[in-house]
């Protein structure tokens, strides 16, 4: 009878082709049991599989996958819950939008199914293999099924052939990863330079995107900064002239010609924004070699293809080609401005041994003129101090003169924090919020004293056996009188020195305990941790403060 359904059932619902071979594999009673069951439809596209789409070859696009699973999905019984597209994403890649938000709703039960058209789809990673299909998935209930490998984790004898998968996936991101590795040194070896972007004083050439021409525009800022430091000038004055004509920093300027350009001074409000060089800026400039002509590359690795993480490589490795583009500087004025930068250096070991109290507000002190962070530093007075460094480095020109003394604003955020720590005790709720960020900074020593007992009191028990083979020697006459005794003796200082330790840790370890503390000391502990910001005028003497509870 089951028979004759299926065949019945076969008859009324005529496939494709293809779908007879992919989809065939999955029996008619499976798909009575598989009703109404909601199912996730996966589907990846990495940047390999776009480059073959435009030259002809559909099978993996976004539109064919979400058509294949539909279809599939529709064969087997199943509702479709939601499509979960990745475009430009590598299997291996682990921080996949789509990916992460289908594993968050299947966490909340959203669905039963998750149907991919391949393995290498929902990832090539097989760390990621045994972490869904064979952890994750099993334990919410979630059948992952394939249509074009056949994987489906309901079938037990099919998980050897998912694993094997897994591995081939594997295989073949790692071949691809060496060959392409192989790919980059050749041409790094060959002087082609790979940047994304050109170093500042250069541009892409349009005939060969590998090669470097002079951009005029900023060659001349190049040699006009080299000029001025062979005449003398120091790199802050530099950066002071560079200002006052109004020449943008190499970071905007490349904003500026390279729409899609992006820089963490750009991604934030910093000095940039104001055209304002920075002194590391113009000593990156001084010590490039490329404006010899030279392309230097190859100066740090990925760890692994599955990691982004880069790791230095040392110089004697570094891919250095000679005459790969035109010269901006001569090598005599390069050469002639490594010597005065060398000259210049001195010995800052002496320096290092001084050692500068650090501040409680250091990096949450706001110009509230420009919203630019403060700098502290220490006047000759030997007195600490927190100043605008837009305003130091225009000399005037942008934002005001704001600069306070670090004890004055100190001693002023303390008072202001006990108002509002006095304030906030009277309600239960904020006094257990302001104990916990007390007790927070003590879990640690806390734990340090609790181990530190436990050692103690192992030390302990050991010491008590020792003490009590001491007479069992002694009375199988292994020990003479006066061994037995020095050993006792001995292991009885030992014993009384871990019994005071034990009670020391265990006093330490109850004082941190302790839920009545006074507003002082929550005051004290808790400076740091509850403010978040603070905005000075300094002219005006208003300070503001911004609390984090």
């Amino acid at each position: 009878m089951d028979g004759q359904r299926k065949i019945c059932w076969r008859e009324k619902r005529a496939k494709p082709p293809y779908f007879r071979s992919t989809i065939g594999n999955f029996g008619g009673r499976e798909r009575a049991v598989a009703a109404m069951k909601q199912a996730a439809l996966y589907c990846r596209l990495s940047k390999e599989d776009r480059d073959k789409i435009e030259v002809g070859d559909e099978s993996e696009s976004i539109q064919n996958q979400r058509l294949l699973l539909e279809e599939f999905a529709k064969e087997q019984g199943f509702l479709v819950y939601d499509t979960y597209c990745d475009e430009d994403y590598s299997g291996l890649d682990s921080q996949r939008p789509a990916f992460h938000r289908m594993i968050a709703d299947a966490k909340k039960g959203c669905f039963q199914v998750v149907l991919c058209k391949s393995q290498s789809r929902f990832t090539r990673d097989m760390e990621q293999v045994e972490m869904y299909l064979h952890g994750l998935f099993p334990l919410l209930g979630i059948r992952f099924m394939s249509v074009i490998d056949h994987a489906d984790t309901e079938i037990k004898g099919n998980k050897k052939a998912r694993q094997i998968n897994g591995l081939v996936n594997e295989w073949y991101c790692e071949d691809l990863s060496e060959n392409i590795r192989g790919v980059l040194k050749r041409k790094r070896e060959e002087g082609q330079y790979l940047g994304a972007f050109p170093p500042y004083g250069y541009e892409k050439d349009k005939a060969d995107h590998h090669k470097l021409q002079i951009d005029e525009e900023a060659a001349e800022v190049v040699r006009q900064i080299y000029q001025w430091y062979l005449e003398g000038m120091g790199i802050q004055r530099i950066a002071h002239l560079l200002y006052e004509e109004g020449i943008m920093p190499p970071s905007l300027y490349k904003k500026q010609k390279y729409p899609s350009f992006s820089h963490t001074a750009l991604q934030k409000k910093t000095r940039v924004e104001y055209g304002l060089w920075s002194s590391s800026t113009i000593r990156k400039i001084l010590k490039n070699p490329v404006y010899l002509g030279v392309v230097v590359q190859g100066k740090e690795k990925k760890i692994s293809y599955k990691n982004k993480k880069t790791v230095a490589v040392p110089k004697e490795d570094w891919a250095i080609v000679s005459h790969m583009h035109s010269p901006i500087i001569k090598k005599e004025d390069f050469l002639a401005v490594q010597q005065m930068m060398k000259a210049k250096r001195y010995d800052t070991k002496p320096f290092l041994k001084k050692e500068y109290p650090s501040s409680v507000l250091a990096g949450k002190v706001f110009c509230a003129y420009c919203g630019q962070r403060m700098y502290r530093t220490k006047g000759r007075n030997g007195v600490y101090y927190f100043y605008c460094p837009v305003f130091s480095k225009s000399k005037g020109k942008v934002c005001q003169h704001n600069t306070i003394r670090e004890d004055i604003l100190e001693q002023t955020a303390r008072e202001k924090l006990k108002q509002h720590i006095a304030a906030s005790v009277e309600e239960k709720d904020n006094q257990k919020l302001l104990e916990k960020a007390v007790f927070a900074r003590t879990d640690g020593e806390r734990q340090r004293y609790a181990k530190q007992r436990k050692i103690a009191e192992e030390q302990l028990c050991h010491l008590q056996k020792a003490l009590a083979m001491i007479y069992v020697d002694r009375s199988k006459g292994k020990l003479s009188e006066k061994e037995a005794e020095e050993m006792r003796d001995t292991l009885e200082r030992e014993r009384e020195r871990q019994k005071t330790l034990c009670a020391i840790y265990k006093e330490k370890e109850e004082l941190t305990h302790s839920q009545e503390l006074p507003k002082e000391s929550i005051a004290f502990c808790c400076l740091h941790r509850m403010i978040e910001q603070i905005t000075v005028k300094g002219e005006e003497k208003e300070i503001c403060i911004f609390w984090q509870v």
